[in-house]
């Protein structure tokens, strides 16, 4: 009998930026994880202590900015690991109330600022109630499925 071969699943492309929902003790949480190589390309060589991160309004929605160091005391301190700088942004009642990732996010950089393009589930609340309804739906869909009895 031959043989077949096992593929692999496909992994997020290495050095891209990825986000992802979470639910955290403070309720639901955007982490956003950008390789230091990147990190670089806005000329952060030495990550500052502390970073401004906005997001987009206007012409501007579905994007988020970080840019410059931030006074003491404000602003949101990014964890910096060997490879990675990863930001956890606070609650925020834009954000999803659901588990989501994706990888490969599209980003300008400038010196001392990069501008994220987020993914629509991560900031619009239509798409969001959108993805919930379709699993609501998904959920009742199986639930109404008979089961096949064991043997």
């Amino acid at each position: 009998m031959p043989f077949s071969p096992i593929k692999p699943v496909a992994a997020a492309p290495v050095g891209s930026i990825k986000i992802r929902s979470q639910l955290r003790k403070t309720g639901w949480t955007l982490m956003l994880s950008i390789p230091v190589t990147l990190m670089a390309k806005a000329r952060w060589f030495e990550i500052p202590e502390r970073l401004i991160v906005g997001i987009g309004n206007g012409r501007d929605e579905g994007k988020l900015q970080i840019i410059g160091e931030a006074n003491p005391g404000t602003g949101i301190k990014p964890t910096v690991m060997k490879h990675t700088v990863i930001f956890r942004l606070p609650p925020l009642e834009w954000m999803p109330q659901f588990e989501k990732q994706q990888a490969d996010l599209a980003a300008e950089y400038s010196e001392g600022g990069i501008v994220i393009s987020l993914p629509e589930w991560a900031w619009s609340k239509d798409r969001q109630k959108a993805i919930e309804t379709v699993a609501r739906q998904q959920a009742a869909s199986a639930a109404a499925r008979p089961t096949a009895p064991r043997r």
